[in-house]
């Protein structure tokens, strides 16, 4: 392989996301600091969009791998967008441990709302992050608008990042039955493609982060 052979540690290209050859610029530490901020002010609802290939998960995952080591957020994660609502419901309880007496998952919004409600008042945040946003079916965005509408105070008991490609998650929310949902939006985040003078900066982050630190492996 080519990474042996210019004695790379690892392929500084390689096509699935990982948050450990993160390259960030203005814009993505942008949107990585209003996730952020916006997920320990609890302020419910987040979105994060672009285009294909700018990046949209290798950030996800690095916000999902700094908010684990936090104690006191219970981190859910899903990369699969074919969920309906109730395997959804299904999905949280089973990840924040909730299940009736006869040991199955709870499937009711009432029950997981005042779990969440609880967790919320013993100081712990529960985010859910939910990749490939824009396949979701209507039926989902309307569950979880339920969900991200539980109060808990001036906060939001459950704090929810949709990450999906731009245009068709912005065209899917703009859907007159969903008016409800974008108005509870709090955070809009939109990642662009890099610019052309940050190509070259980006390649070289790449291969230096894999153990190469030659300047000439590409010509201009």
């Amino acid at each position: 392989m080519y990474t042996s052979y210019f004695d790379f540690r690892d392929e500084p290209f390689s096509l699935t996301p990982t948050s450990r050859l993160f390259y960030s610029n203005p814009v993505y530490e942008e949107a990585y600091e209003k996730l952020l901020r916006g997920i320990h002010e609890r302020v419910g609802l987040m979105m994060l969009t672009g285009e294909v290939g700018t990046g949209k998960t290798t950030l996800l995952r690095r916000l999902i791998g700094v908010l684990e080591k936090d104690s006191t957020v219970h981190v859910i994660s899903s990369y699969y967008s074919t969920l309906t609502s109730t395997e959804l419901l299904n999905f949280l309880s089973e990840n924040l441990g909730l299940a009736t007496e006869g040991g199955r998952p709870v499937s009711e919004v009432r029950v997981l709302s005042e779990f969440l409600r609880a967790r919320s008042r013993e100081g712990k945040t529960v985010a859910l992050f939910l990749d490939e946003a824009q396949d979701l079916e209507e039926e989902m965005f309307e569950t979880l608008h339920h969900l991200v509408s539980v109060p808990r105070g001036r906060e939001k008991a459950l704090q929810i990042v949709l990450v999906g490609q731009e245009p068709e998650l912005g065209e899917k929310l703009a859907l007159p039955r969903l008016l409800s949902l974008r108005q509870d939006l709090v955070v809009r985040s939109r990642l662009k493609h890099l610019k052309l003078e940050e190509v070259a900066a980006f390649i070289q982050h790449r291969l230096r982060l894999v153990g190469c630190e030659r300047e000439d492996l590409f010509s201009p």
